[in-house]
């Protein structure tokens, strides 16, 4: 079942995009916003970070998101 959360600049559910279909917002923060998705090839519900860095008060200081392991590497990369 599909989360009531609203946030003004989330994208709109059925929004798609690269092989992914927006569900629903789960989340939102001073970060960004998670929404549920589903990777419409394979039809598997997924979580996607949206990060919005610009509206942060600390943007300049935080570093860009990276893997932790270079084993992690290739599928932080693509998403997975």
């Amino acid at each position: 079942m599909a989360a009531t959360v609203s946030h003004i600049h989330a994208l709109p559910a059925g929004y798609e995009f690269e092989g992914y279909r927006i569900d629903c917002v789960l989340g939102s923060g001073g970060f960004g916003i998670t929404y549920k998705a589903d990777e419409t090839l394979i039809r598997r519900s997924v979580a996607i970070k949206e990060y919005c860095r610009a509206r942060s008060r600390r943007a300049r200081s935080i570093p860009p998101p990276y893997a932790r392991s270079a084993k992690a590497t290739p599928s932080f990369s693509a998403g997975g």
